[in-house]
């Protein structure tokens, strides 16, 4: 554990513009899960509602152990995300806080030393980046993903609507918060089963995020009939947000999962030509890369290799890699 957290409100402060939340969020339930306090805005309006920016110098100041910028063109652009990352650096020459920057694409930072060493998501999962950010708090994650107070029951002696609840959070990829679980799965009673699955040491709540005992994971998913129920109860939840960025990265493993590598590749590349994929891009571009250098390639017919080629040159092309995307689309019309 750090020297400075006992001193410090927020081990993590995460500081972006309006426009970059959605990467910003995944970050934050990553962090949750791990047990992390966290600083994000929409979590804890009361600290800045009202306030004017001597609040927010505070926080990105001496109140937060690390800092998180996510930088941007839309940071460098934000009036409040400038205002923090001043607050952070000053706080760190000072030696009260540490920044770990992660950039989004390559818009200069005033203020940001050329030395400093920052994280790329388009190298690095979110989860990765997460895990990194733990362990600069010295923060054990693998202890996190564990329950400390299982009393030993085996799911199998679970109520039926809760073995389905552990069941559904330990296939999921994703963090999840509850009020998400029950929105996806609405049939499902979750205060009665949490509180059970609570209570025998299955899963634990780390800031409203659900999080399985990875020794019940282990139990619940190794039943290969549970399992498919599991994947096609999630499927079906979350098939009609297929177009969202980050659900449908998700769902296309399952499609893999399920051995139809094609559709999910599909899936991909149809969300990838028809929106604008912001910041998930990088995500993207790499998602693209990985594929067409693995056995995955080989299984693609002759019209998605084209499709994928040119979802790739499209995303490369919003990141400003126009050689890197005119390359990509040369390649998709000689295919």
């Amino acid at each position: 554990m750090s020297n400075n957290q006992s001193t410090k409100k927020f081990q993590v402060a995460l500081s972006f513009a309006g426009a970059d939340r959605g990467f910003a969020n995944k970050l934050a339930r990553w962090l949750k899960k791990f047990g992390l306090n966290i600083f994000l805005d929409s979590d804890l309006l009361s600290e800045v509602i009202g306030e004017d920016s001597s609040r927010l110098r505070e926080i990105y100041g001496r109140q937060s152990e690390h800092v998180v910028p996510i930088i941007s063109q839309h940071y460098s652009q934000s009036d409040h995300a400038q205002v923090e990352f001043e607050a952070a650096v000053e706080a760190e020459k000072a030696g009260n806080t540490k920044l770990i920057p992660i950039r989004l694409d390559d818009t200069p930072q005033f203020g940001l030393r050329k030395d400093k060493i920052f994280v790329d998501p388009a190298d690095h999962s979110i989860k990765a980046i997460a895990t990194a950010i733990a362990a600069k708090c010295g923060v054990d994650t693998t202890k996190n993903l564990g329950i400390h107070n299982n009393k030993g029951k085996a799911p199998s002696l679970l109520s039926a609507v809760s073995r389905l609840a552990l069941g559904l959070v330990a296939y999921s990829r994703l963090p999840f918060a509850l009020e998400d679980l029950k929105q996806f799965f609405p049939n499902i009673d979750w205060i009665k089963s949490v509180k059970e699955l609570e209570e025998q040491g299955h899963i634990q709540i780390q800031d409203k995020i659900l999080v399985a005992n990875a020794t019940s994971t282990a139990k619940v998913l190794a039943n290969e009939v549970e399992k498919d129920s599991f994947r096609n109860k999630w499927k079906e939840a979350i098939e009609p947000f297929r177009y969202d960025m980050d659900l449908a990265l998700e769902l296309a493993l399952i499609y893999w999962d399920e051995g139809d590598c094609e559709k999910g590749v599909q899936l991909l590349v149809d969300v990838a030509n028809n929106s604008d994929t912001g910041y998930w891009s990088k995500v993207y571009i790499s998602t693209f890369e990985t594929i067409s250098k693995n056995n995955s390639w080989k299984k693609l017919s002759p019209s998605l290799k084209i499709q994928l080629l040119h979802a790739h040159g499209k995303c490369l092309f919003q990141t400003d890699e126009y050689q890197k995307s005119l390359s990509a689309l040369k390649r998709a019309k000689s295919a």
